[in-house]
């Protein structure tokens, strides 16, 4: 990985994927530094959240009045006061996590985001033999290519016949980091081999570009990250003031 100066003249930063800490911290929060079993573990597990809260909230839907539903009994017996914790904790949380859940599962589940969106698939062009062109070269044949584009991402491949992808973002694209267009470039000759823009690009991959803005919270800036932060804690208190009612409950049982 290579960071460059708003200008693009100077070099900042040279370190390796995975050789940093975010780039650890992303791997094992994507794929458990696990590879593909790992992104199909989160996957999958993902999926199974989803189904625990609509169980939940299945179970928690009032039978009586909604004023008691909603309550926290501050001098209740501990197993009620977790309980009530579990209960509002879900509730506030209800409306943005399985938000975040669901499009957490479409980003580590591409088959099922497929079936659901059916985006056009990315072109794999190859590049003709001879010598490698400059990157300046490259990202000026893509700047032409995609005029009104920001550059973002160049990834340059290791096989010899790959191309140059650049990454842009256009006008109108929700997504800052991981945007939806890319040209891909010749790398021995410099020729422009396809443009992929979001904007031309169909109603599925408009949809998919939505995905890991409302998952990571940069739709809204700031103010939404920090929200994504404190509303992806939520699991964990659920996890935890539900296992802990579920031991209370069988210990109860025992001693009746």
């Amino acid at each position: 990985m290579l960071w460059f100066s708003r200008d693009g003249r100077r070099i900042l930063r040279v370190a390796p994927w995975g050789g940093y800490t975010m780039s650890w911290i992303y791997e094992l929060h994507m794929q458990l530094l696990a590879g593909e079993t790992g992104r199909q573990i989160v996957g999958w597990s993902g999926a199974a959240m989803l189904l625990l809260l609509v169980s939940g909230l299945a179970a928690w839907w009032p039978k009586g009045t909604w004023r008691k539903a909603l309550a926290f009994k501050r001098n209740a017996a501990p197993l009620r006061r977790v309980r009530d914790w579990h209960k509002l904790t879900g509730l506030a949380s209800g409306m943005l996590l399985p938000v975040l859940v669901a499009t957490g599962v479409l980003l580590s589940l591409p088959v099922v985001a497929q079936a659901l969106f059916a985006p056009a698939p990315l072109p794999a062009p190859t590049s003709e033999p001879g010598p490698p062109v400059r990157i300046a070269q490259a990202l000026e044949a893509a700047h032409r290519a995609l005029p009104d584009g920001r550059l973002v991402f160049v990834d340059v491949p290791n096989a010899p016949d790959g191309a140059i992808r650049v990454r842009m973002r256009v006008p109108g694209d929700p997504q800052t980091r991981f945007t939806g267009s890319y040209v891909w470039v010749d790398r021995h000759s410099g020729r422009v081999l396809a443009v992929r823009d979001l904007r031309r690009s169909g109603a599925g991959a408009w949809w998919m570009a939505w995905v890991r803005p409302l998952h990571d919270g940069t739709v809204g800036g700031l103010s939404t990250r920090i929200l994504a932060v404190l509303v992806g804690l939520a699991p964990a208190v659920l996890f935890a003031t539900g296992l802990l009612h579920w031991l209370r409950r069988r210990r109860a049982s025992r001693t009746s």
